[in-house]
């Protein structure tokens, strides 16, 4: 058998991982966690360690959102400067040039909104895969620890539930690096374009935006809430899956399989309903969030 390097392995035909795939020996970690980290510092961290992805999935983010609310000012010029002509009857030498320069600004438009949002979210999406794996593999490193943990003891299904589901949330506050930029960017070029248009226009906008931002604060609250409920009952019933699995001799021996399993249904049962109650809580907050923005738009 044939031995490889893995320092050449980038560099053999036969391990030619691709764009994005990993490798059999990844980059040593980027962050060293401080187990005193408040949830503060710990996002403050994995902010800076993704700094470049994240600052550039941003600026191209906010081309999209840019380019996306000028859009329609370009489709009115379109129609003021090419359809209306077209349609009294005016020459089509007399417009071609606003032909051409407008559905050539739309092409341009369609152009870096697509590639501005591919790159972007792809970009940002590898920061959050990355600080997803090193806080995974993190909580791994100090599962194995044979120093043991300080505190009451987990069962392994809670441990899984950290490992997958709590580093996964973690990492969701890149969300608020990649995507709120390219929203107030937008909404800027759109307050400034209504402002052009009609001042009342952008007034409303500029009036309407904080009831709107407060009304989001408002439906948020029972989300926040219902959804670590639900993460707390997903760990337990997880808990008590891979304590039903673990123990199944000792449980067939005093033939007790009804009661772990009327145990482990109590769990699933309540895990269930809380998610529920989350995807409800979620709904109804998008549901708000999409009414209220309609009727700005309105």
């Amino acid at each position: 058998m044939t031995v490889v390097n893995p320092a050449d392995s980038a560099e053999d035909p036969v391990h030619d991982w691709g764009q994005g795939q990993a490798p059999d020996n990844p980059t040593p970690p980027r962050i060293l966690f401080d187990p005193n980290w408040t949830p503060r510092q710990l996002s403050f961290a994995l902010i800076r360690a993704n700094a470049k992805r994240l600052s550039a999935a941003s600026l191209l983010l906010m081309t999209f959102g840019i380019c996306n609310m000028l859009m329609p000012t370009v489709v009115g010029r379109v129609v003021d400067d090419v359809a209306t002509p077209a349609f009294d009857g005016v020459r089509f030498a007399d417009f071609s040039y606003d032909l051409y320069l407008w559905f050539g600004a739309l092409a341009g438009l369609y152009v870096v909104m697509h590639f501005g949002f591919q790159i972007g979210s792809r970009t940002g999406w590898l920061a959050v895969q990355r600080s997803q794996y090193e806080l995974s593999q993190a909580v791994i490193e100090r599962v194995l620890s044979p120093r043991g943990f300080a505190g009451a003891q987990r069962a392994p299904g809670q441990l899984l539930s950290i490992a997958t589901g709590d580093t996964q949330r973690a990492s969701q506050v890149f969300y608020i690096i990649v995507y709120p930029p390219s929203q107030v960017a937008a909404l800027l070029v759109a307050v400034i374009t209504l402002f052009i248009i009609n001042p009342w226009l952008g007034l409303g906008i500029v009036i309407g935006l904080p009831i709107l931002l407060a009304l989001m604060h408002l439906a948020a609250t029972p989300l926040r809430a219902r959804s670590l409920k639900e993460q707390h009952t997903l760990a337990d019933a997880a808990g008590a899956a891979a304590d039903l699995v673990s123990g199944f001799r000792v449980i067939s021996g005093l033939h007790a399989q009804k009661t772990a399993a009327a145990n482990y249904r109590t769990f699933s049962q309540e895990a269930l309903r809380t998610t529920i109650s989350a995807r409800n809580a979620r709904a109804a907050f998008e549901g708000v969030t999409t009414t209220g923005s309609q009727l700005v738009a309105v």
